[in-house]
């Protein structure tokens, strides 16, 4: 088994830079030269930061990680504003080609408002542009696993998930599909439910355990952890690895809505036994205290 970071820092002094839309709008309004200066300054930064991070990673021996969304803040937002241009983007892909991630395998989250099932337009076009922003950073990275989840299910679930299949069909190439994975969540879409999803278009499903754990607080069983493992498992035939997530409630497995906060650290009784011997499984550890909580989970599995 093999860890995987995600997106930050707990301890170690590597810092991602943020600005939000409103504050940048406002200093264009004021100042065209010094909004597009603070965008590209803090490009600039965010990008060279990746590349520590990575190299922690990689002197850490964490085999994935996971680039934070926010690496290129308001991306889609900058272009629209017309804040960057054209040569900005055309710098900033070439500024993340020179990355080294030679080693370890990147991924990518969006957010939970990408939402490829909804029935609003609108929640469409934006899940679409989200995502194409996403895919901006990824594909000179050699970034080919943008996970999402599957969203809501506006009182029917058969149809939300038709239109989800269509929509994916419809706005994607078979190659950006291809770079799309699915992962189970804790309300709406069992492990079981997503693998057919995933089946269905052709793509990967990840496996978060701590999402199934809470969803069968309420719901069913479909079958055993290992049985949820092989169902995703199947997803990645071809590839030479698997993802899961792994993460810990911050109080316990009491009901979906209190268990869905991430602890600090791993409970080592919440890693099952038999996942530690998966040599093409990569678990992002979704912890709070980041490297600091991988570094203890490592010491922990090494003392069994």
């Amino acid at each position: 088994m093999e860890y995987g970071l995600c997106c930050l820092f707990w301890e170690e002094p590597i810092k991602f830079k943020t600005y939000t839309h409103k504050d940048i709008t406002k200093l264009h309004k004021e100042d065209k030269n010094k909004s597009w200066k603070k965008v590209i300054g803090i490009w600039q930064h965010n990008i060279q930061t990746l590349q520590f991070a990575i190299d922690y990673c990689r002197d850490n021996d964490i085999k994935s990680y996971r680039i934070s969304s926010d690496l290129l803040p308001q991306l889609h937002k900058m272009i629209t504003d017309e804040i960057i241009s054209q040569q900005d983007l055309d710098w900033a892909t070439d500024e993340l080609k020179k990355i080294n991630s030679d080693g370890i395998i990147l991924s990518m989250h969006p957010g939970q408002h990408v939402n490829m099932g909804s029935p609003s337009e609108e929640v469409i076009s934006n899940s679409v542009r989200d995502l194409r922003s996403h895919f901006f950073v990824a594909i000179p990275l050699g970034c080919t696993e943008i996970n999402i989840h599957l969203g809501g299910v506006y009182g029917d679930k058969e149809a939300t998930i038709a239109r989800l299949k269509h929509n994916m069909r419809t706005h994607f190439t078979p190659e950006e599909l291809s770079w799309i994975t699915f992962e189970n969540d804790e309300l709406n879409y069992s492990l079981k439910e997503t693998v057919a999803v995933c089946k269905d278009l052709g793509i990967r499903c990840t496996y978060d355990l701590h999402h199934q754990r809470c969803h069968e607080l309420k719901y069913d069983s479909d079958g055993t952890e290992e049985e949820y493992f092989q169902w995703a498992k199947e997803t990645w035939d071809g590839y030479d690895y698997m993802r899961m997530h792994i993460s810990t409630p911050k109080a316990g497995y009491t009901t979906i809505s209190k268990s869905r906060p991430h602890h600090d650290f791993i409970d080592l009784n919440d890693l099952p036994r038999w996942l530690l011997n998966k040599d093409f499984l990569h678990v992002d550890i979704e912890a709070k205290a980041k490297e600091t909580a991988i570094r203890q989970l490592k010491e922990s599995v090494s003392g069994l």
